[in-house]
C-alpha cells in the first residue's frame, strides 16, 4: 500500500493506493464476483441483464443510464460510455450521511470523489454470477460505517435500488441520511 499525505487548507488529507483483488464468493446468500478496491482501477462499463425489456448500463464510477425497451424510454439520459464515466457527479444515485456526535457532526458522501482522501475508505464492487444484480460497497474505516447500494431488476417494479447502512462501531450511533437519484428523466421525453 502506497500512502501520499497532502493538505487541503489546514485539513490533512491522506491518499492510500490499495491493491485491486478479485474473487468469487458467497455474499448475502448468492454467488458473486467481488472486485476489492475497484476505485483504484480506471472506470469501466458494466451492464445488468434482464429477462424482460429492461436495460441498464453503468460505470464503475456510479454514472448510469437505464430504461425500458429502447433509448426513448430512458430513466436517465442515454449517453455513451465515456460520458457515463464522468456522469456520477450529476446523474444517478447520491447519498449524504451526517454522523452526529456530542461535540461535532461528520459529513460523508459515499462514492463521491469530492471527499477523496478525507476518510480512510475501502470500495468494493459485487456482481452476481447470473448478471442481474450489481452491488457497490464503501467502508468508511474512520467512521466505522459501511454503506451499500444494489441495482437489480424486477418484472413487476422495473429497476430497483436497495440501500443499507451498517454500523461497525459496536456502539449506538446517531445519523441523518439523505438518499436519492439525480437527473431522473420525466416520462415521455424522447432522446431528441
Amino acid at each position: 500500500m502506497k500512502v501520499t499525505k497532502q493538505q487541503i487548507g489546514l485539513l490533512p488529507v491522506e491518499f492510500k493506493s490499495r491493491e485491486v483483488e478479485g474473487d468469487l464468493l458467497h455474499f448475502n446468500g448468492e454467488e458473486m464476483y467481488c472486485i476489492r478496491n475497484f476505485d483504484q482501477m480506471p472506470p469501466f462499463l458494466m451492464n445488468i441483464v434482464s429477462s424482460s425489456d429492461l436495460w441498464m448500463y453503468l460505470s464503475s464510477s456510479g454514472g448510469l443510464t437505464a430504461g425500458r425497451q429502447n433509448y426513448n424510454n430512458a430513466l436517465f439520459p442515454y449517453e455513451t460510455d465515456d460520458k457515463l464515466h464522468i456522469a456520477a457527479a450529476n446523474t444517478g444515485p447520491v447519498t449524504i450521511i451526517r454522523v452526529l456526535e456530542k461535540d461535532k457532526t461528520m459529513h460523508w458522501e459515499p462514492f463521491s470523489s469530492s471527499y477523496n482522501g478525507l476518510y480512510s475508505i475501502e470500495r468494493n464492487l459485487y456482481k452476481n454470477t447470473i448478471g442481474n444484480k450489481i452491488l457497490f460497497e464503501e467502508k468508511n474505516l474512520d467512521l466505522k460505517l459501511t454503506f451499500r447500494y444494489c441495482w437489480m431488476n424486477s418484472d413487476n417494479l422495473g429497476w430497483v435500488r436497495r440501500c443499507e447502512l451498517l454500523n461497525n462501531s459496536g456502539k449506538t450511533r446517531r445519523v441523518a441520511l439523505l438518499d436519492g437519484l439525480l437527473n431522473l428523466l420525466p416520462w415521455g421525453i424522447g432522446r431528441e
